[in-house]
C-alpha cells in the first residue's frame, strides 16, 4: 500500500474513532443524567391575525383541566433536550370567529442560565438548585381543526422558570413566542403566544 494511501485509512480510521467515542459519551451522559417530568395547563395566545404573535387576554383560550405535558432530559453545562404538547380549544368569538381544537407538539434544547450566574449560591445560599431560568429555542407542529391556518410546523423562542421546592418536585412556569412557517413566515396568521404552567418531578438526580 502507498505511504498516500495509509494516511488516507489512518485518517479515516482516527476520524471515526473520534466519533465514536464522543458518541459513546454523549449517550453515557445520558444515560446518567436526571428527567424531569410534568403536567400543567396552557393559554393560547391567538388572534388570528398575520404577524401577531402576542396577543390580548381577549383572545387567550384555556381549559379548565390539565391540558400540557412536559418531559425534559438533561444533558450538561445547562443544556437539556426538551419534549412539550399541549391540547386546547378555541373559541370563535376570540380570533377567526371559528371554534376549533388546537393540538401542539414541540421538540428543542434549553440552557439553564444559572451555569453563567447562580443566584441560588449567589442571592439565596441554597444548597441545591432551586431556581432554574432557562431560555429555549424548539420546533414544532400546530394543528388547528378548524381555522384557516390548519396544520403549520413552527420555530419556537422563549423563555420560562423552573423551581424545586420540595424533593424533586416543583413548578415549572413558560412562555413561547411561535413563529409559523407556512404563508409568509413573519406575516402570517400562523404566529401565536403560548403561556405555561404546571407541576413537575426530577428524577434520577444524585
Amino acid at each position: 500500500m502507498h505511504m498516500k494511501n495509509l494516511r488516507i485509512v489512518l485518517v479515516i480510521v482516527l476520524s471515526f474513532t473520534g466519533i465514536t467515542q464522543s458518541q459513546a459519551q454523549f449517550l453515557n451522559t445520558l444515560k446518567t443524567s436526571p428527567w424531569v417530568i410534568g403536567v400543567g395547563w396552557n393559554i393560547v395566545d391567538d388572534n388570528g391575525e398575520p404577524g401577531s404573535v402576542f396577543a390580548t387576554s381577549e383572545e387567550w383560550n384555556l381549559k379548565a383541566y390539565p391540558s400540557s405535558f412536559r418531559v425534559e432530559k438533561e444533558y450538561k453545562d445547562g443544556l437539556s433536550f426538551v419534549l412539550t404538547g399541549s391540547y386546547n380549544d378555541y373559541d370563535g368569538s376570540k380570533n377567526t370567529e371559528v371554534s376549533s381544537t388546537f393540538l401542539a407538539f414541540d421538540l428543542g434544547v434549553k440552557y439553564n442560565f444559572m451555569q453563567l450566574y447562580n443566584i441560588n449560591d449567589k442571592w439565596f445560599k441554597f444548597s441545591d438548585n432551586v431556581f432554574d431560568i432557562y431560555t429555549a429555542l424548539s420546533f414544532g407542529v400546530t394543528e388547528r381543526s378548524k381555522d384557516i391556518v390548519g396544520t403549520s410546523p413552527t420555530v419556537n423562542l422563549g423563555f420560562g422558570m423552573n423551581a424545586f421546592i420540595y424533593n424533586g418536585w416543583g413548578i415549572n412556569l413558560d412562555v413561547q413566542g411561535k413563529l409559523g412557517l407556512t404563508g409568509g413566515f413573519i406575516s402570517t396568521p400562523a404566529n401565536y403566544s403560548q403561556y405555561s404552567f404546571g407541576v413537575i418531578k426530577r428524577i434520577g438526580s444524585k
